[in-house]
């Protein structure tokens, strides 16, 4: 199933560099979505959706030099919608009564 997942999902590849051997995966992935929240960084490395030459690690392995890491798109902003009243159905009726 996770396959299925991921051959659906947009991604990217890069190849790990000198610079970057012994790099903590999540820091990798941090440095790449600088401005996606962390919450969004750790759930996709926990997801799976992170991936070290085509298998899923834990956010604390060490990268070495020639790994391929397979990176997800990034989610496109939400577009914000109005929030939807909790009565869908119709407008009651007002009656009233006077003396």
């Amino acid at each position: 199933m996770l396959g299925t997942l991921m051959s659906q999902t947009p991604t990217t590849s890069h190849t790990v560099g000198t610079e970057e051997e012994g790099m903590r995966l999540d820091r990798l992935v941090r440095k790449f979505y600088a401005k996606k929240p962390l919450a969004w960084v750790y759930g996709e490395i926990r997801r799976g959706n992170v991936r070290v030459n085509g298998k899923k690690k834990p956010q604390s392995y060490r990268l070495a030099g020639g790994d391929e890491i397979t990176l997800p798109a990034p989610p496109e902003a939400r577009a914000k919608r109005k929030p939807q009243s909790r009565w869908s159905g119709p407008v009651p009726a007002i009656i009233t009564e006077e003396e």
